[in-house]
C-alpha cells in the first residue's frame, strides 16, 4: 500500500524508491545534478523547472497520464496526491460523487487583487451557459481568475469544482486520459477515456475547470463537446489563448488590469495595476509604501507593462521601479 506523500518532496521520494533508484542513479538517468534531486526531496526546492520535471518523469518511467500530472505537480500546479491517484486509478479521497468543494486547486500563496468585475461576469456566464472560455494572451491572469471564480461558485455544485491542468500535456491524444485521471475515472477495458469520463460525469453535478487549453485546443474542444452532450449537470470553465469554438460556448476576453490616470496620480492607488504592484512589493519588502516619490514611478512602470499581471508581479518581486526608493527609511 502506497503511503501518503508530503507535497512534491514526498512524491518524488516515493516514486524514486518504487523505481529502485538511489538519488545519484535518478540524477544520472535524468541528466540533472544529485544536488537537484536532493533539494527537491528535502523540500528545499518545493517546485522544479519544467525541463527538470520532464527529465525526472522520463527517468522514473512514468507513463501517461501520470507523467503529465507529475510535471504539473512538480511545477506546483496540482497536489502531489493526484499523481498517485492516477497510478492507482482512483481519485484522492474518492470519486467526484463523494464530495463537493474544491479539488485539484493548490492554495494560493498570494492574495487575489482586483478583478471583481471579471469574476462577477464570468460567474454570471456560468449561470446562463454550460461552457465558458476565458481568453487572452499569456500573462493576463486567466488561470488565477478561473481559480477565483471556481472558489466563489463551487458551493453551487453538489460535486464541487475540479481542476485539470493541461499545460504539461505533451499531445492531444493524452487530453482525455489526463482529465480522467484528475477526476479519478478508472480505466474501462475497451472504452475510450473520453467516453469513460462522460459516463461518470453524466451522474454528477460539477464544475470542470480546464486550464491552458491552447496547445491541445482541438482535443479539448472535442472533449467539451462530448461532455456537454452527455452530461446535463456539468459546466466547463476553460482558459485558453483562443476560443474552443464549440457550440454553446460563451467567450470572455480578459483585459489587462486597469491603469492609473496619469493626470490624477492622487487616485493612482485605486487602479488595479498599482494595487497589484503594491501588494506584491509589500510581500517582498514590508517597508514598501506608495509615497509622493514612488507613486509616479509605479504608475509609469505598470503603464509600460501594459497592465499585464504576470509582468507586474515579476517586477514587484524583483525590485522594480519604486521599490528601492519606497523601502528607504524616512529621512
Amino acid at each position: 500500500m502506497e503511503e501518503a506523500t508530503s507535497g512534491f518532496a514526498g512524491l518524488l521520494r516515493q516514486l524514486r524508491a518504487g523505481a529502485g533508484l538511489t538519488q545519484q542513479e535518478l540524477a544520472k538517468a535524468a541528466g540533472v545534478s544529485p544536488r537537484s534531486v536532493s533539494d527537491l526531496e528535502r523540500g528545499i526546492n518545493r517546485t522544479a523547472r519544467q525541463d527538470t520535471a520532464v527529465r525526472l518523469a522520463s527517468a522514473l518511467g512514468l507513463a501517461e497520464p501520470a507523467r503529465s500530472l507529475f510535471v504539473a505537480a512538480a511545477l506546483g500546479r496540482i497536489p502531489a496526491a493526484q499523481v498517485l491517484a492516477a497510478r492507482r486509478g482512483q481519485a484522492p479521497g474518492g470519486s467526484p460523487a463523494s464530495a463537493g468543494g474544491m479539488h485539484g486547486f493548490v492554495p494560493a500563496l498570494t492574495s487575489f487583487v482586483g478583478r471583481a468585475g471579471p469574476v462577477r461576469e464570468v460567474a454570471g456566464l456560468l449561470d446562463r451557459g454550460r461552457l465558458v472560455t476565458v481568453t487572452g494572451p499569456g500573462g493576463t491572469g486567466k488561470t488565477r481568475l478561473a481559480a477565483e471564480v471556481a472558489r466563489q461558485v463551487a458551493g453551487r455544485y453538489a460535486d464541487g469544482a475540479w481542476l485539470v491542468e493541461l499545460a504539461p500535456v505533451a499531445g492531444s491524444a493524452q487530453v482525455a486520459a489526463v482529465v480522467a485521471a484528475a477526476l479519478g475515472v478508472r480505466d474501462q477495458p475497451g472504452v475510450p477515456a473520453a467516453e469513460a469520463v462522460a459516463r461518470v460525469l453524466a451522474r454528477q453535478q460539477l464544475l470542470l475547470v480546464l486550464d491552458n487549453c491552447e496547445h491541445v485546443i482541438g482535443a479539448a474542444a472535442e472533449l467539451c463537446a462530448g461532455l456537454l452532450a452527455a452530461c446535463d449537470d456539468v459546466r466547463v470553465l476553460a482558459t485558453s489563448r483562443e476560443p474552443l469554438r464549440v457550440a454553446g460556448e460563451a467567450g470572455y476576453r480578459l483585459a489587462p488590469l486597469a491603469l492609473p490616470d496619469p493626470d490624477d496620480l492622487a487616485e493612482a492607488a485605486r487602479a488595479e495595476a498599482v494595487a497589484l504592484f503594491t501588494d506584491r512589493a509589500r510581500s517582498a519588502d514590508a517597508r514598501f509604501a506608495l509615497t509622493g516619490e514612488t507613486t509616479p514611478m509605479v504608475a509609469g512602470l505598470v503603464a509600460r507593462l501594459d497592465g499585464m499581471p504576470l509582468a507586474i508581479e515579476l517586477a514587484a518581486a524583483g525590485g522594480g521601479a519604486g521599490r528601492g526608493a519606497a523601502a528607504r527609511p524616512d529621512r
